[in-house]
């Protein structure tokens, strides 16, 4: 059933474009709009999909790295599907007290079901993990990237800040076979970190 307020669907479609061979919506609720942004498959076929959602009462799974609405704006929601699209494998929340903002190229998975998603936010309270590169947000209202890695479950294991002092966005999220994460966007900051003899 739909969310009369706002609602995404999600489909599997036949390869010669005829069949709709299952589609479902995604956990809309009547307290807000929920919307997808990123669809990626794992090697098994499980489908994985990243969106915006206003609700406060979406599906979480035993597991999930967030099982509460953050409660800002609104916050990213990412779930994972069978195959068939007959059941939920896990879906969580991720969000802070602000806004975090979703695209097409933000999201990508492993062969191992490893989700990594990179993402602009407002928030300044994200759960950035021991070790991170950036503990904290850089002190800019204009919001900065966040980079995230989440388990075959659900569970968080990493995240990162990563910006400087005014304005950045990722647009695109890669990794290699040994898990190094890429990331391609934009900046204004004249302070965004680099690297020693960087070009």
């Amino acid at each position: 059933t739909p969310n009369p307020t706002g609602d995404s669907g999600v489909a599997k479609i036949s390869s010669d474009g005829t069949t709709v061979l299952w589609a479902t919506w995604l956990f809309g609720n009547t307290n807000g709009a929920t919307g997808v942004g990123t669809i990626k498959l794992d090697p098994s076929g499980n489908v994985y999909i990243l969106g915006n959602t206003t609700s406060t009462n979406l599906l979480t799974t035993s597991g999930a790295a967030q099982k509460n609405y953050g409660g800002g704006p609104e916050d990213l929601y990412l779930a994972k599907l069978s195959p068939d699209g007959s059941s939920v494998l896990y879906a969580t929340y991720f969000g802070g007290n602000g806004a975090e903002f979703n695209n097409t190229h933000n999201m990508n998975v492993n062969n191992e079901g490893i989700v990594y998603v990179a993402i602009h936010t407002t928030s300044t309270n994200l759960p950035a993990t021991p070790g991170a590169f950036q503990l904290q947000a850089s002190p800019t209202t204009q919001g900065t990237i966040e980079v995230a890695e989440f388990s075959a479950t659900g569970g968080l294991l990493a995240c990162t800040y990563l910006g400087g002092s005014t304005f950045e966005d990722v647009d695109g999220v890669s990794i290699d076979e040994t898990g190094h994460v890429y990331l391609s966007g934009y900046t204004s900051s004249p302070d965004f970190p680099v690297t020693p003899n960087a070009y």
